[in-house]
């Protein structure tokens, strides 16, 4: 299901042809996020402060603009903004999340997307988080997860021209936690959390086992932001023509977090105002 909420700027407010990220900086509770592991150590507040400024100036270096938002001690996990809304070319979503804790974190997300797109709220019995759809260009897939349902594909094909496609995540947390879409038709994946097969109209670089944290990636233009020490994929996306861009991810991996996590990234175009 899903309820409409009107929003958006006046029109001499928008900002037009930019690449736009939403973040939203760790609080002290991120000491207690959802997804931390047991056994791993404990997530260092002051260090994962420092690595999310290092990774808004990547993010920057890459020629985005960052709009950064306020902490939410309320919520632990807040710094993954991604998981609370999936943003289309005409609509942006709201997202029905499963954990119970992070719910209330879409209340937080929805005044910052209305400037720059209209809202959808999905709700119940849509179950979905942010980081399980992989907008892909022609396609786009919809992992099916521990927080992502079969309802969110049908709800997600209402309001886009793509293809809409489910895919089975058969380890991590999200789809995007082991495959990304850097463009050039290009998708990088660990094949052990996610069937390649899927991809079959894609060129797929397989990260190596080793490595799988770095299939999450981000790609703006011919820059992508890479997890730090994943030399085997950085190699071959330099091969490729890429310019790599390492950010430092130790205290985001801890609790499951990976570089998309902690951004809702889009254009701001007049055209995403059309119905």
């Amino acid at each position: 299901m899903t309820q409409s909420r009107p929003g958006g700027p006046q029109k001499q407010d928008r900002l037009e042809h930019r690449v736009i990220a939403l973040v939203r900086p760790p609080g002290a509770s991120f000491a207690n996020a959802l997804s931390q592991r047991p056994g791993n150590d404990a997530i260092d507040v002051a260090l994962a402060r420092q690595q999310h400024q290092g990774y808004v100036k990547a993010l920057e270096q890459a020629g985005v603009v960052v709009v950064s938002l306020e902490p939410l001690e309320k919520f632990p996990d807040s710094v993954f903004v991604e998981d609370t809304a999936i943003i289309l070319k005409n609509r942006a979503l709201i997202c029905a999340m499963k954990e119970e804790t992070r719910r209330d974190e879409t209340e937080c997300i929805k005044s910052a997307i209305s400037k720059y797109r209209r809202l959808e709220i999905l709700c119940p019995p849509v179950s979905i988080d942010g980081g399980d759809a992989l907008d892909a260009g022609k396609f786009l897939f919809v992992g099916q997860s521990k927080r992502t349902n079969m309802e969110a594909v049908k709800a997600l094909a209402k309001f886009t021209g793509q293809e809409v496609i489910p895919v089975p995540v058969l380890h991590g947390l999200h789809l995007k936690t082991s495959a990304t879409y850097i463009g050039k038709n290009i998708i990088v994946l660990d094949p052990a959390s996610v069937d390649p097969s899927v991809f079959k109209d894609y060129d797929v670089i397989k990260v190596a086992s080793e490595e799988s944290y770095s299939a999450n990636c981000i790609a703006i233009g011919d820059k992508v932001l890479l997890a730090s020490s994943y030399s085997k994929l950085e190699e071959m996306l330099i091969t490729r023509g890429f310019h790599v861009i390492p950010v430092p991810m130790s205290e985001f991996a801890k609790a499951e977090g990976s570089l998309t996590c902690l951004s809702l990234i889009f254009k701001t175009i007049d055209e995403a105002w059309q119905a």
